[in-house]
Parts: C-alpha cells; sequence; structure tokens
C-alpha cells in the first residue's frame, strides 16, 4: 500500500485538552497515515484572505506551520513540534489548575 501523508489544518489546542477535538496521534492512526504537518489555527488567515494577501512571510504561526509543511515536501528534515504540549512565553508566570481555570 502506498504511503499516505496527513496534513491537520485548523488545529485548535484547547479544543483537544477539552476533549472536543482528537489530538494529533489519534487522528494519524485513526487514518493510518504519517504525519506531513500540521496548520494551528490562525486568525491571520482569515484576516490575510479578507485583504487578498497572502499569510506567507507575515511571520505568524499559520506562516510558519505552511513554512515548516514545504521544507518537509521538499525532503528536508524538519521536526513537527508538539503542539498539544507547547508552552508559550507566558507559561512560566501562568498555569491551569485541574479545572482548567488560570491560576
Amino acid at each position: 500500500m502506498p504511503r499516505i501523508d496527513l496534513l491537520v489544518n485548523g488545529y485548535r489546542r484547547q479544543m483537544v485538552r477539552d476533549g472536543n477535538m482528537l489530538d494529533i496521534p489519534d487522528i494519524c492512526e485513526l487514518l493510518e497515515a504519517e504525519l506531513l504537518g500540521v496548520v494551528l489555527e490562525d486568525e491571520e488567515i482569515i484576516i490575510s484572505q479578507n485583504h487578498g494577501e497572502p499569510v506567507i512571510g507575515k511571520h505568524t504561526v499559520s506562516d510558519t506551520c505552511y513554512q515548516n509543511i514545504a521544507r518537509r515536501i521538499a525532503g528536508m528534515e524538519v521536526a513537527i513540534p508538539d503542539y498539544l504540549h507547547h508552552k508559550g512565553m507566558f507559561s512560566r508566570f501562568f498555569w491551569r489548575n485541574h479545572a482548567g481555570k488560570l491560576v
């Protein structure tokens, strides 16, 4: 059987944490596919679409996702981040309790 690569588009971390969306490993297992890349949900995509401008080159989250996917297609070794456990720059100052509330 030929290899099937998967591109997950519109990935929402909070929906996965809340149990309302499958996480990436489960999606890959369910579809029996290798992960090519993930495009996180980014409102800059909608803004760019509405202005008829490309999102590439704007140094946004989605720009980075698309650039990494293009590099993988071109055969470069680019790691896929663990988007569910990715911590932003404020994670040192804020954290969530077991109920998901900011502490």
